[in-house]
């Protein structure tokens, strides 16, 4: 899958030898795209207000409202049910039921950061990141969250991304 300006979303069965495009009924500018299976996945408009999601493929979409989440940048689902997303003012909001519904999580956070960016493990290892050196990680599914110092030399660092292989061994990706 593929996503584009005015609410293009492409599909391809043969490897990108070929696309389809799809009707997500908008005109609106996308952004990001996740697909947990062949069939459920949900794409992102770009001005951070909702989501699309499908259940059969890309056929027919439906918006759900993530208003709740401020200018949020980027979320994840590990599965058709269980999601999170971050964005601006250290947000983070967890949904249960693929998106139908957001809870905002409390962190040891103030408002006045970003995140960017954030790692499934399972549904209760997550790992976040965001500006000025912030990196936190719950194992409890959001409940309570712990703040990981990198040190004073990625306080003025954003970081951007952030992967895991284990439970032990990942990566975060920084600008400078």
């Amino acid at each position: 899958y593929r996503d584009s300006n005015l609410g293009v979303i492409e599909k391809t069965t043969d490897g990108g030898s070929t696309w389809i495009t799809l009707n997500s009924n908008t005109t609106d500018n996308l952004g990001k795209i996740k697909f947990v299976d062949g069939n459920t996945g949900w794409v992102q408009n770009e001005d951070n207000t909702y989501n699309l999601k499908t259940t059969d493929a890309g056929k027919t979409w439906v918006k759900q409202s993530t208003t709740i989440i401020p200018r949020y940048k980027y979320f994840s689902f590990l599965d058709t049910q269980n999601g999170f997303a971050v964005g601006a003012k250290n947000t983070v909001a967890q949904t249960t039921n693929g998106g139908e519904s957001w809870t905002l999580l409390k962190t040891p956070l103030d408002t006045l950061g970003s995140l960017n960016d954030l790692h499934f493990m399972d549904t209760q290892n997550v790992w976040i990141v965001g500006n000025s050196g912030t990196v936190i990680k719950t194992k409890d599914g959001g409940k309570s969250w712990t703040s990981i110092n990198l040190g004073a030399a990625y306080k003025t660092q954003s970081l951007q991304l952030v992967r895991f292989l284990n439970a032990t061994i990942g990566w975060i990706v920084t600008t400078k």
